[in-house]
């Protein structure tokens, strides 16, 4: 605070002690202007009037003043009784101190306004920092600093301007009453007649008077200092705005080095060095103060009270609170000083990368200090109130100090003791607002850093977040499993969390592992198919088998590359239970049946099946179910529950020969022996009719239309697959030769027979 900012403030002070002397005022300490007020008063309240100056109305109000004093009543009248005389010199001598306090604030406003033209020539004639950006951080704290400082001068400012505003209201009110006073007591003067009464109605009117001049005086005061206060304000405004500039113009071109950074943690490393070495003292005067506590209640134990013996139990026992809040004190230091350190190695962090999401981590970093920097100065703020209570309370009583109250010493020496602890506390008070000040200059430099951040730290913040994002999922704790361990052949049990990232692990590996094995697979299926060809079945479940093996070890890898215990499936146990019982029974079922397929072999690869009235050729054994491909090339997946569940046809259980038929009429009256003789060669020149068995032919019956043939062939379907094309080329075999031969195949034919015994009717009928 300026040297005219504390004058202003203790003529302040002063002249609510005088207001609050005077008689009946005690409660209405807040002054106000009165527009009616006499046109004398106004040109007082008017310091910046275009007709006056300052100087002049400072010599107007001196010459008022030694008149004043120069017409004060030396003796009082005999009209006046005491109390009247009294509130007389109280109204006088607040008159003049009221009309002194004017002159200091139009002083005051005057010298504001040199200062302010002082700074406005400072402000003009400035040329820069007088070095190259980049700026050092000393310097950019040093300007935000000053920032601040003007800060809490300009609230300090419309705190008092708040408080002259209030006082400035209830004066007006003030002034009303005495005007009215005033005027009462000149029309009872002007309409008395006695004369006795004259002179005691002339007092009443002069004391009116007097306090009519007082609240006038006092309402030019308020105004004066209301004009001081508003010149004031804006000044600072002014200034702040200035020094603001300054800062911000060095914000934006700053550095922090290393070394800087070294060399103020090494400033603090060394307080914080100090603070151990108070410790260790406090420590010894703590345990001193403990010992010399314990002796007195030793001797109290043994019957030997007395007063100067209590008196010397409450100085110890003040000894001992304070040596122990002393020690409260240093930790607290150490506390702050240890904080302090954590923040600028923080804020040297966040400096060097320039990004938005550096930038959103520096301000909750700022406002987790603020907010265990409000937790101290709560502690600091609750220990110094209980310390000042203390020593208000035994100042009072050594200043009135009477022989009977005991040992002076003992007192002195509780009061010494609340002494050195507020020092202490001062310390701490210090140091808060050492690093108040220093998260403020964070915070300014980080919201500058924040509004001028590049298009590439805003997206490099964006890639930060969203992978602090991705590494948060990644790292969410689904489930946490027992894990037992043997150290030294000892077990040790602890936890093991699964979460998300593992368990995405997991399926990757099982997902990539399932793929190669499924590739290892299928090449070991064509080489074991080719190899054991013939015994299909049994690679098959060798294959299968391997299968499990390798999902197995899969699943066993899987888990231990992701760090997951296999205890985990000790909690998944139940589920599984209860999905494999309820959801998975048919999986199971079919998994099992295609096992015993593999094993008992009641089917095989390229058998010939029917099942339910579905006959096709059995291309794949698989884990759940069969592909059968139907003879028109329709694949149907059959599960393989029911190969063992129902009745199946297997055509080439035994061997690959199968027996098929053909049958063809020749009409009545042709050569039997001969079509049978032509039918056989027919079937037995095709080259996939086996000739072991050899073909039969039979005459298979009488029909309506023809005498039906029918020849009985085997073929191997190894090596024939399709026996619909060597029926249709047996067929056309037969036709060729039945042609040469002139055996016809009849068609079927109807005789139609008339009635002719009787004339056929015939009638024509008109349609309706």
């Amino acid at each position: 605070m300026t040297a005219r900012k504390a004058s202003f403030s203790h003529a302040l002070f002063g002249l609510l002690l005088l207001v609050g002397t005077a008689q009946g005022q005690a409660q209405s300490l807040i002054p106000g202007m009165k527009s009616g007020a006499s046109s004398q008063t106004a040109a007082q309240n008017k310091p910046d009037a275009e007709a006056d100056s300052l100087d002049a109305q400072v010599k107007t109000l001196q010459q008022r003043l030694a008149k004043l004093q120069s017409q004060i009543l030396q003796v009082p009248p005999v009209e006046a009784s005491d109390a009247e005389w009294n509130q007389y010199l109280q109204r006088q001598t607040s008159e003049a101190r009221t009309l002194t306090a004017h002159v200091n604030a139009l002083n005051d406003l005057a010298e504001e306004r040199r200062t302010e033209e002082d700074r406005a020539a400072a402000r003009n004639t400035w040329k820069g920092f007088g070095q190259k950006p980049p700026y050092t951080i000393e310097l950019a704290d040093n300007w935000w600093a000053q920032v601040r400082r003007i800060g809490r001068e300009i609230e300090a400012t419309r705190v008092e301007q708040r408080l002259i505003d209030n006082m400035f209201e209830q004066e007006k009110k003030n002034l009303k009453a005495a005007q009215q006073a005033k005027r009462l007591a000149d029309e009872q003067l002007q309409t008395s007649d006695e004369l006795a009464q004259a002179a005691r109605l002339r007092w009443l009117a002069e004391l009116a008077g007097a306090g009519n001049r007082q609240s006038e005086n006092r309402l030019g005061l308020f105004e004066a200092l209301r004009n001081l206060q508003e010149e004031t304000a804006a000044n600072l405004q002014t200034q702040q705005q200035w020094l603001e500039s300054k800062a911000t113009e060095a914000s934006r071109s700053l550095t922090f080095s290393l070394q800087e950074r070294d060399r103020l943690l090494a400033r603090l490393a060394e307080q914080s060095q100090a603070i151990t070495q108070k410790t260790a003292l406090a420590e010894k005067e703590e345990q001193q103060a403990q010992t010399a506590l314990g002796r007195i209640r030793a001797q109290l134990a043994t019957g030997r009270s007395s007063p100067e013996l209590l008196q010397q139990l409450e100085t110890a026992r003040v000894e001992t609170d304070v040596a122990d809040g002393r020690m409260s004190s240093l930790r607290l230091l150490n506390y702050g000083n240890s904080l302090m350190q954590q923040a600028w190695q923080q804020r040297y962090q966040g400096m060097q990368a320039h990004d938005s999401q550096t930038v959103r981590q520096s301000e909750s970093m700022l406002q987790a200090y603020q907010a265990r920097m409000g937790e101290w100065r709560s502690a600091v703020r609750a220990d110094s109130d209980r310390v000042q209570a203390s020593l208000a309370l035994l100042g009072t009583q050594l200043a009135e100090w009477k022989p009977g109250q005991g040992d002076r010493q003992q007192v002195e020496r509780q009061y010494q003791a609340y002494q050195t602890r507020d020092a202490l506390l001062r310390q701490n008070q210090s140091q808060i607002e050492q690093l108040e000040g220093m998260l403020y200059n964070w915070q300014q430099i980080d919201q500058l850093a924040s509004q001028e951040l590049s298009w590439s730290g805003r997206l490099r913040g964006a890639w930060i977040t969203a992978t602090g994002a991705i590494a948060a999922v990644w790292n969410f704790e689904l489930i946490t499993v027992d894990d037992t361990i043997v150290v030294e052949g000892r077990e040790i049990t602890g936890k093991r969390s699964v979460t998300l990232g593992k368990l995405v692990q997991v399926l990757l590996i099982l997902v990539l592992g399932l793929w190669l094995t499924g590739r290892i697979s299928a090449y070991a299926r064509r080489w074991m198919l080719k190899r054991y060809a013939g015994d299909e079945s049994a690679a098959l479940l060798w294959l299968r088998l391997a299968s499990i093996g390798m999902g197995v070890g899969l699943v066993v890898l899987a888990l231990i590359t992701a760090h997951i215990p296999l205890t985990a499936f000790a909690f998944m146990g139940g589920a599984l239970a209860l999905g494999l019982g309820f959801g998975a029974q048919n999986i199971l079922n079919n998994f099992i049946s295609g096992m015993i397929l593999l094993v008992e072999k009641p089917i095989k690869l390229g058998d010939i099946v029917e099942v339910d009235g579905i006959r096709g050729r059995v291309h794949d054994i698989g884990s759940r179910c069969c592909q059968v491909q139907r003879y028109d090339g329709i694949d149907m997946l059959i599960p393989n529950s029911v190969f063992l569940e129902r009745t199946v046809t297997n055509w080439t259980l035994s061997d690959q020969l199968l027996r098929f038929s053909v049958t063809v009429g020749i009409a009545y009256g042709s050569p039997i022996e001969t079509a049978m003789r032509l039918v056989r060669e027919a079937v037995t020149d095709h080259a996939s009719v086996l000739k072991v068995p050899m073909p039969l032919v039979l005459l298979e019956d009488f029909g309506d239309n023809a005498l039906l043939l029918r020849v009985d062939y085997w073929l191997d379907i190894s090596l024939q697959d399709n026996s619909r094309q060597a029926a249709s080329e047996i067929r056309l075999g037969i036709d060729k030769r039945f042609a040469e031969h002139g055996i016809a195949i009849p068609f079927p034919q109807r005789d139609v027979h008339l009635d002719s015994r009787e004339p056929i009717r015939v009638e024509m009928v008109a349609a309706t």
